[in-house]
């Protein structure tokens, strides 16, 4: 009788386990995504006022963000322009 208790206890361990499996593999993406948000919006939390005080010294604009940003695309996007409008520069220097 021992040994049937045994061999059930040690199969209903195993079906936990496998269950357990399972459903870590169905939401390991999700959770991975969630992950990604927010380290996401520590790095654009930490990086916004440094993005701030760049483009006030380049582009002399106060505040180049309608919204606080939240996203690294939105945090980027004035980097971005500062850029087109260094090229802007150098392209009209040689045409003259």
């Amino acid at each position: 009788m021992k040994d049937r208790a045994l061999i059930y206890l040690s199969l209903i361990v195993s079906i936990a386990a496998l269950s357990y499996a399972a459903w870590i593999h169905q939401h390991a993406a999700r959770m991975a995504t969630q992950a990604l948000r927010q380290r996401e919006r520590e790095l654009v939390t930490q990086f916004a006022p440094k993005v701030r005080t760049v483009c006030l010294d380049m582009l002399g604009k106060t505040n180049v963000f309608a919204t606080d940003p939240t996203t690294l695309e939105e945090l980027i996007r004035p980097l971005a322009t500062i850029m087109e409008s260094v090229g802007e520069d150098k392209k009209m220097e040689t045409s003259k």
